[in-house]
């Protein structure tokens, strides 16, 4: 067992070999510590510019632009080391500026190459939402997604094919540009021609309206506002069009909707001039309501038939044959013989005039079949009022303006 004084001479003996660790404990000076520092500075410079010149991908401009880099960042640390007060300040500079040393980067090929790719590819990207945002059909929208991946595709080859990292980045920014150049129309260029096709359509019915000599003002007025309503509707469905099928439908449908509302104007001229002829002929009052309604009730049933018409040419034989009908109504002969006079042309009178008339009602759209035997006469009169019905069939060869003859397609 351990004495009081083993014990002493022990914690004393303990107690010397600590202080003699405190003692020669080595403290660095502020010298000693600067030295250090640099010292690791400068060999991470020199492991970086040794590994820059190794880098056989870098140009000698972009190996020279890395080596200013890291010797900008070594003399900087070699300033802030030296001006440093203490040891703490010393060893902050000298991490701060190692820090920047290993953040050159000195890109290998391959790496070089899918950072340039992947720009290449978000640039393709955000030209490709860009055209899903526009007004555009899906064809004229596919079409130009078409060109942004050609651009990308030859980019990327582009970029395969470079052997320094300054050729990638080269063909990277010409990648981009080619990419950013493609241009994304404001409109849709068929969505364009629709409309303008639809405005032709309604201008050239509004001209068919007011060679309608029969029709009053307001008629004619209010023939004008169904077209402008018609090709509003029209309109409306071509702008929400998505693929160009959807527009081709939305104005050949706008287009034979507006021309059934030339057609049923014509049909109330040609009753308008059948009614003004039976009017002056010498008939009885119940002679002429019977006629007239025998007319309002033809008109009626030619309007009818031109509002079940599904294709073009159906509008013109409902046309046609509408307007047959009314001329072919018989209005008596008077006891001063004027019925008979009236109803010359329609017994088979050939004068011009008389022709004339035929002519029109024959009119047909271009490219459908001959509609010779449903032409039809007016009544001769030899006056005005002859030749105002006459003129309401100028309406049948107006409707050839529309061109609808060249398409022969079911109304959805």
């Amino acid at each position: 067992m351990m004495t009081v004084l083993g014990k002493v001479t022990t914690f004393f003996c303990m107690g010397n070999n600590a202080i003699d660790q405190i003692t020669n404990l080595l403290i660095p000076t502020l010298g000693d510590a600067q030295n250090n520092a640099t010292n690791a500075i400068n060999a991470a410079k020199d492991a970086k510019l040794a590994e820059i010149d190794q880098a056989d991908n870098l140009s000698a401009k972009e190996k020279q632009a890395l080596a200013d880099q890291v010797n900008q960042a070594a003399a900087d640390a070699t300033k802030a080391i030296k001006d440093a007060s203490t040891n703490d300040a010393v060893k902050a500079a000298e991490s701060k500026s190692l820090d920047a040393i290993n953040a050159v980067v000195v890109l290998s090929l391959a790496k070089a190459r899918q950072a340039a790719k992947e720009a290449v590819a978000q640039a393709a990207a955000d030209k490709n939402q860009a055209i899903d945002n526009s007004n555009l059909t899906a064809e004229e929208k596919a079409a130009l997604k078409q060109e942004v991946s050609a651009a990308q595709i030859a980019a990327n080859q582009a970029i395969d094919k470079a052997t320094t990292n300054d050729g990638v980045s080269q063909a990277q920014s010409e990648g981009i540009d080619n990419i950013n150049a493609i241009i994304i129309p404001t409109s849709s260029v068929a969505k364009t021609k629709a409309t303008a096709d639809l405005n032709n359509a309604v201008a050239d019915a509004k001209q068919a309206i007011d060679q309608d000599t029969n029709l009053t003002p307001d008629q004619k007025q209010a023939a004008k506002e169904q077209i402008d309503q018609d090709a509003k509707q029209a309109q409306e469905i071509l702008d929400q069009a998505t693929t160009d099928g959807a527009v081709k439908d939305a104005i050949e449908n706008g287009q034979l909707t507006i021309a059934k509302d030339v057609a049923k104007a014509a049909i109330d001229n040609a009753a308008a001039g059948k009614k003004a002829a039976i009017n002056a002929a010498g008939l009885t009052d119940a002679q002429k309501a019977a006629l007239n309604s025998e007319v309002d009730s033809l008109a009626q049933q030619a309007k009818n038939a031109i509002n079940q018409a599904l294709t073009d040419s159906a509008v013109t034989t409902a046309l046609n044959d509408g307007i047959a009908a009314i001329n072919a109504v018989v209005i008596p002969a008077s006891e001063n013989g004027a019925g008979d006079t009236q109803n010359g042309a329609a017994t088979g009178a050939t004068t011009g005039t008389a022709q004339s008339a035929g002519q029109l009602a024959g009119a047909q759209l271009p490219g459908q079949g001959n509609t010779a035997n449903r032409k039809a006469t007016l009544p001769q009169t030899g006056n005005d009022t002859n030749r105002l019905a006459i003129a309401g069939l100028a309406t049948a060869s107006l409707l050839g303006l529309f061109g609808l003859g060249k398409r022969d397609r079911k109304k959805n």
